[in-house]
């Protein structure tokens, strides 16, 4: 019959212990007995207090004292003679264990109690003489009381959850939630001790904080873009100051902070822009952002949304690339060339062009493209040579095409002019035969009565242009008699099939044409 009968006793004095620490003004706010274990950081066990009211209290004469979570021997250390201003936190080291890396900031009193690092139990006494052996729940002199661990047999309503060595039970709102429930009070997270010179928690103060939002996007060439920085109350006396970092794709060649990443908000202010300047470059960037991120705000003002982002619209087109025909290719050893030109040097790495090669001169029997379709223009370049190497077959051809396509760049490089065509003359051509007794006649009709440059495709003629002019291309131009540019023509009224075959010799300019007959 005695052991209900201490139950029942036990029950009652753990009631009247909730009912003489209710609403403490300095609580125990966090407890850690992991200190030097396997796999713990911190080197010491501690324990931690804070003055949750609004006035000073002296801490003269008091102890914490420490029992095991089903113990009634009671271990003490005495603390400090120390007025515990609102808002501050106190400093209790414990024993220190074997491991750990971390030790603790500088402690406002030290003890040598080794606590159980899942389960145990604390109490804050207005008193330094050792509790009583043999007592469970103490109930003489109690400030504050937790019992963390699930097997403490002695807790303000019910005990914590479980700790362990790298785990402390700390009291919620920075140690100001007392509602004599340690199981509700305290939540289980990596320890935090604080000691009395850490910036003070002022329970039941006005939450202020600092947030950033988008102003106003930036523009080339010159529309500035912001941030709006926003303070939840008025800033006091002083004002507010709110450091941040300024990070994203535009760098700082595309735009200027002049505040150098530190605002002020004016007293009684709520808000402050942050301006950027937006910088006219000539490089083609397209679209870029800008992200800001709050570091920092005066006290007690804290950070609520410290990001933001905003975009800086470019004004400058992108770059190009154009191919040219340059050189014609001739049999048997004339190669033909085909120059890709940037309208701006190349970037770091280079640029890469592909293309493909058509016409009506087949790859591989009439020419071959060394470059096998790729292209590349070195950093600060502007063009590049695609070679022709000509093939010297045996075949009479009339004068064939190789054509150029372009078909992609690296950005930001797009295509501009992406075609181009060089001629592939023949050095071989059909003779004409002729036979006793025949004639051979030709009329010229079917040349072509338009264009520049036209291909002689009359079989067993041929003819040959040098000067090395811009119509020095083995082609000939369709004209009415009215030019005087050196070149080889198709003449005949504008517009009639009626023609001749004749040549315009000025400048440099010499033309050669004439049938070969056997």
């Amino acid at each position: 019959m005695r052991k209900p009968f201490l139950k029942i006793i036990c029950s009652l004095i753990c009631f009247l212990l909730y009912i003489n620490t209710s609403q403490a003004q300095v609580v125990i706010s966090q407890v850690y007995g992991g200190g030097g274990n396997a796999g713990a950081t911190l080197t010491h066990d501690f324990i931690e207090l804070f003055n949750r009211g609004n006035t000073p209290v002296s801490l003269t004469g008091w102890s914490v004292q420490y029992a095991s979570a089903t113990g009634s021997n009671w271990s003490k250390t005495d603390l400090t003679a120390v007025t515990l201003q609102p808002g501050q936190y106190y400093l209790v080291q414990e024993a220190q264990g074997s491991g750990g890396t971390t030790a603790l900031p500088t402690p406002d009193v030290i003890g040598t109690i080794a606590m159980g690092g899942t389960a145990g139990k604390v109490v804050l006494v207005n008193f330094n003489t050792v509790i009583t052996a043999g007592t469970i729940c103490p109930s003489t002199g109690v400030i504050d009381f937790v019992g963390f661990g699930p097997t403490a047999n002695c807790s303000e309503t019910a005990p914590t959850a479980v700790l362990s060595n790298t785990t402390a039970a700390i009291r919620g709102a920075g140690g100001c939630t007392d509602a004599n429930n340690n199981f509700t009070d305290f939540t289980i997270a990596t320890p935090t001790p604080r000691n009395t010179s850490t910036t003070v928690t002022v329970c039941g103060a006005p939450v202020t904080t600092v947030s950033v939002a988008a102003g106003v996007n930036g523009a080339e060439p010159s529309s500035n873009g912001s941030f709006i920085v926003s303070l939840s109350a008025p800033a006091p006396a002083g004002g507010v100051t709110v450091t941040y970092t300024l990070a994203g794709t535009a760098s700082g060649t595309d735009y200027t902070d002049p505040l150098g990443g530190s605002v002020t908000i004016a007293e009684s202010a709520t808000s402050a822009t942050i301006f950027l300047v937006t910088n006219d470059d000539t490089d083609f960037e397209g679209t870029e952002t800008v992200d800001i991120t709050l570091t920092a705000a005066t006290a007690p003002f804290t950070i609520a949304t410290g990001t933001a982002s905003i975009n800086i619209t470019d004004n400058d087109a992108p770059p190009t690339v154009s191919v040219t025909a340059t050189n014609a290719a001739a049999e048997p050893a004339t190669d033909g060339t085909f120059t890709i030109t940037l309208s701006s040097p190349a970037p770091a790495g280079g640029i890469t062009i592909t293309y493909t090669l058509g016409g009506t001169a087949i790859a591989g029997t009439d020419y071959n493209d060394p470059a096998s379709g790729t292209v590349n223009i070195a950093e600060a370049a502007t063009s590049a040579t695609v070679t022709i190497d000509v093939l010297d077959d045996a075949d009479a051809e009339a004068v064939e095409t190789v054509t150029i396509t372009l078909n992609s760049a690296t950005a930001p490089f797009t295509i501009a002019t992406g075609n181009a065509v060089i001629n592939l003359s023949s050095d071989d051509f059909a003779p004409i035969p002729l036979t006793t007794g025949n004639v051979y006649t030709q009329d010229f009709n079917s040349l072509a009565i338009s264009g520049t440059m036209n291909a002689l495709s009359l079989p067993g003629w041929q003819m040959d242009e040098t000067g090395n002019g811009a119509r020095d291309n083995e082609l000939y131009a369709s004209d009415n008699g009215g030019s005087n540019t050196g070149d080889t023509y198709s003449y005949g009224s504008t517009g009639s099939n009626d023609r001749a075959l004749g040549s315009l010799l000025s400048g440099s300019l010499v033309s050669k044409y004439g049938a070969y007959f056997i």
